[in-house]
């Protein structure tokens, strides 16, 4: 669990960062797991968005993926969410 710092402490730092990651009409699916899952290994924060089709279910699938993944809801604006997940050996982002 994030304290506020730490939480806006990784906002600030994704502020920059460009959505890499679209979830469309088939929503949550194996394959989203798995490039989810390869991203947030190479890059620790992450953006993703969700397109028209998938808006309806934003939360439950926020929600599968940060379960499954281990990972972190930083924050979700919009249609766009941001996921962090420490890297298990060597952390680049300092929380």
């Amino acid at each position: 669990m994030l304290t506020s710092k730490q939480r806006q402490h990784l906002k600030s730092l994704a502020h920059s960062l460009k959505p890499i990651i679209n979830v469309g009409k088939k929503g949550y699916s194996e394959s989203l797991l798995q490039e989810i899952d390869s991203a947030l290994l190479t890059h620790e924060l992450i953006k993703i968005k969700f397109l028209e089709a998938a808006l309806s279910e934003t939360d439950a699938t926020l929600l599968r993926l940060c379960l499954e993944l281990n990972a972190t809801k930083v924050e979700l604006r919009g249609h766009v969410a941001t996921l962090y997940r420490a890297h298990p050996e060597k952390s680049r982002i300092k929380v």
